[in-house]
């Protein structure tokens, strides 16, 4: 092993990330509908809204490594609150008017069902 296999492992999994993240946002249908909501909650919470895949690939893997999760929007969000964090990160707060709300809600793209099962005891 060379001192660039590391490079190249992360290389890898850098791009298995993007790979993932444009598969998630395609099967959220949001092209043409709005923009994509980004939120981190930690270290600060932290809102983005997105209007195209490059951007969104770039925004989660900036806090990849610093945040404990990225929460993406199911629904599209209207183009109306693009100019409140516009591609970038920014401050979410109520009182700056950035997050979305459930009346914010345009389109229904996406439905996911968390389906457990339920074995009978016997």
């Amino acid at each position: 092993m060379g001192m660039n296999e590391p490079k190249k492992d992360n290389h890898m999994a850098q791009e298995q990330s993007h790979f993932y993240i444009r598969k998630h946002l395609q099967l959220l249908g949001h092209e043409g509908l709005g923009v994509t909501e980004l939120r981190i909650f930690d270290p600060a919470p932290l809102v983005a809204y997105v209007d195209n895949e490059e951007d969104a690939v770039r925004l989660a893997l900036e806090m990849d490594s610093k945040t404990s999760g990225i929460y993406v929007g199911v629904q599209p969000r209207p183009l109306k609150l693009f100019d409140k964090a516009p591609n970038c990160w920014k401050r979410a707060s109520r009182s700056n008017h950035n997050c979305a709300t459930d009346e914010d809600i345009e389109f229904i793209t996406t439905i996911f069902f968390d389906i457990d099962v339920v074995e009978k005891k016997e």
